[in-house]
């Protein structure tokens, strides 16, 4: 899980109180509700009809929204969690990480970016048993948490239990649903012939300048970072765009003075949050980077984005409401100057919460919206 590391917003501080004055539990993985409504629906689902001993399978956590609600990506942006699924599994069996679809991308009043899912969500992972297996069936039981949102926030959790048999063969089940969400999942970057990469630092952004015929067929490109843990991003957009070349600029907010390039994906659709969306995983190895260049001069062409940065900064520096990280703001836990606090927000929602989200009012605080389209 990645803690959040883009620009702050104070609404969190209304979500975290949120957390604790509405806080709902579904223990038994039924449903989550608030005020009557049924809020997310979670179910642990798995691609087989059993379990062949050593032979890896994969298993995934549904969650269906109700309509106008939505969870977060794994990077949520400037605002959410991300959700968490731990297996309590047997000695002896493994878990991969999470995949995550490709997430939605939503831009709020306020100018607020975050990344995450509508109406229906698969967070799948692979589980590989033993070859060695003395059981007819087992319980396999994992811990969901997760932050759905609308006008307000409320965190939920569920114990959840997946029951298979064990045998010699195993049939295809659930093929629907894994092959929806498989199409979803972000590809390897392709090869040298199909895109090529440049990076470069400018100033206090990072360029990613792609050149390929194959985005150029696409009229939404976009770049969803995934920034580690000591950097914190604005929002990336493109800086300008050709026939085969676009280039991608990302303001860096805080970041080590040597840093060049980013993991991501590189998003591309027909139009935004499209459900024809694909995307190109970076993983930030090995990047081609061009030497570092200076900023635009004053009156350039991003001369405008770059006053509205310094803006922000200044901003933030007086403590203001709606960015966090100034004097001011020492005591509250925003997710942009202290991501280790907010990320624990939502596990620590069933060990102490109230603790937590009472340090984070903020009553002018406003809450995003939800994205328009669904991941399907």
């Amino acid at each position: 899980m990645l803690p959040n590391r883009m620009r702050p917003a104070s609404r969190f501080a209304t979500y975290s109180l949120l957390c604790w004055l509405v806080v709902v539990f579904s223990p038994h993985g039924l449903t989550q509700t608030y005020q009557g409504k049924q809020l997310v629906r979670p179910e642990l689902l798995a691609d087989t009809s059993a379990i062949v001993p050593g032979k890896p399978f994969t298993a995934g956590l549904l969650l269906r929204m109700a309509p106008g609600w939505h969870t977060y990506w794994k990077f949520s942006g400037d605002a959410g969690l991300p959700t968490e699924l731990n297996w309590k599994l047997p000695p002896g069996w493994k878990t991969s990480e999470i995949q995550w679809p490709i997430p939605l991308k939503t831009i709020d009043p306020g100018d607020i970016e975050t990344y995450g899912y509508e109406n229906e969500v698969l967070l799948m992972q692979e589980i590989t048993p033993p070859a060695n297996i003395d059981s007819a069936s087992m319980k396999l039981a994992a811990e969901a948490n997760w932050l759905v949102c609308e006008k307000i926030c409320v965190p939920g959790s569920a114990t959840l239990q997946l029951d298979l048999p064990v045998a010699s063969t195993s049939q295809a089940a659930n093929t629907d649903v894994f092959a929806r969400y498989r199409r979803l999942l972000p590809q390897k970057w392709p090869e040298a012939n199909v895109a090529n990469t440049e990076w470069s630092r400018v100033g206090s952004d990072v360029r990613l300048k792609i050149t390929s015929e194959t985005l150029a067929k696409y009229s939404a490109v976009d770049f969803f970072p995934l920034p580690e843990q000591e950097t914190i991003v604005g929002h990336p957009a493109i800086q300008s765009r050709n026939d085969k070349e676009i280039e991608l600029q990302i303001p860096l907010e805080s970041a080590p003075k040597n840093l060049s390039s980013m993991a991501g994906l590189v998003v591309f659709s027909q139009q935004p949050n499209g459900d024809d969306r694909a995307a190109w995983q970076i993983t930030n190895a090995a990047p081609t980077v061009s030497a570092a260049r200076p900023p635009p001069a004053r009156g350039a062409g991003r001369a405008t984005k770059k006053t509205k940065t310094s803006g922000r900064a200044k901003h933030r520096q007086r403590g203001g409401p709606g960015r966090g990280g100034g004097a001011g703001m020492d005591s509250r836990v925003n997710h942009r100057s202290r991501p280790r606090a907010r990320v624990a927000a939502l596990s620590g929602a069933r060990r102490g919460l109230k603790h937590e989200c009472a340090r984070n009012r903020d009553p002018a605080a406003l809450s995003p919206r939800s994205p328009e389209r669904g991941a399907d």
